[in-house]
């Protein structure tokens, strides 16, 4: 006997498209825009005059005098013997060293490798 064939379990289905109805937003009214005059307050700072500033008496000791109370000598160099000293330094040629020389690159060997053991066994 030939058994019937059975329907399909799952039915293609139509492609549901809902009805969407329109939504009305609210409506509100608006006024016009009101001018408003704006007051800007005129403000006057009041500067004050600065502070006069005391001036510094003079020192009634001497640098030197000082320097010599903490067991310091104020030496001032003579320009004229700082100059001499700076030409002369100026025209002693810098010691040149001797070029450094580069050992030759050993060969490189094109044969191939070789695996040597080192161990005893």
């Amino acid at each position: 006997p030939a058994a019937p064939e059975a329907a399909p379990a799952v039915a293609l289905a139509q492609p549901i498209t809902p009805e969407v109805a329109p939504v009305l937003a609210p409506t509100v009214n608006v006024a016009a825009p009101v001018e408003v005059p704006v007051v800007v307050p005129v403000v006057t700072a009041v500067v004050a005059a600065p502070a006069p500033v005391a001036l510094l008496a003079e020192p009634t000791v001497s640098t030197a005098d000082m320097l010599h109370s903490v067991g310091l000598n104020l030496v001032e160099t003579d320009t004229q013997k700082w100059r001499a000293a700076y030409d002369m330094a100026q025209a002693t040629p810098a010691p040149t060293s001797a070029p450094r020389v580069l050992s030759p690159l050993v060969p490189l060997s094109s044969e191939p490798l070789m695996q040597v053991e080192t161990r005893k066994p």
